[in-house]
């Protein structure tokens, strides 16, 4: 091999390092205007915040303590448990949801922050990922 095409190869390898990298670093996706959103787990949520997303899951009957507040024009709080995962998620929508069976929910993912009941001076804010929902479908139905 040329010195030549070392260093291309080399090159390439920096380029693919790099990219793998800044994926993996967790900057956060946003999903661009009128992009159909796509369907995310509990543990992805993070990387998806501000972008529409969908979800699995089920009305939870036995819900999490959660902080909880509900953007302007969504001031119904519904806990679910999201399918195939335990993991729970507070979504809040315009008009109560009445369900029992699996749900796709459509919205976009906010970040509450706010403190642990018994918080000291020392503790770090606590942090959650909750959906504002857009919209929702019973599956299977």
């Amino acid at each position: 091999m040329t010195w030549i095409a070392c260093l291309s190869w080399s090159a390439l390898l920096l380029v693919l390092a790099s990219a793998c990298l800044s994926a993996c670093a967790g900057a956060p996706e946003r999903s661009e205007e009128g992009a159909a959103p796509r369907r995310v787990s509990g543990v992805e949520l993070a990387r998806v915040v501000g972008a529409r997303v969908v979800v699995h899951g089920r009305l939870s009957s036995l819900p999490w303590q959660h902080l909880v507040a509900p953007p302007e024009g969504r001031a119904h709080a519904h806990y679910v448990d999201l399918s195939g995962e335990h993991a729970q998620i507070v979504v809040y929508a315009a008009e109560p949801i009445r369900s029992s069976a699996e749900l796709e929910l459509t919205g976009v993912v906010i970040e509450v922050v706010g403190a642990e009941k018994r918080a000291r001076a020392e503790d770090a804010p606590l942090r959650e990922l909750h959906l504002a929902l857009e919209s929702w479908r019973e599956l299977g139905r």
